[in-house]
């Protein structure tokens, strides 16, 4: 992806592989997600108990 191939021989195994990037780019937005949901559950929860107590 980045720089010229001859040059990147040499430091192949300190470079992450395009596959290793895009893990762990799912494995982010894997968390972005379960942490939206989260808090739209808890914001949910005292939504409703606020409503029922009223």
């Amino acid at each position: 992806m980045s720089g010229c191939g001859c040059k990147n021989n040499g430091n192949q195994s300190q470079q992450p592989s395009p596959q290793q990037v895009q893990q762990a780019a799912a494995q982010r937005q894997q968390t972005n997600e379960s942490v939206k949901s989260a808090i739209k559950r808890t914001v949910e929860k005292y939504y409703n108990v606020n409503k029922t107590s009223r």
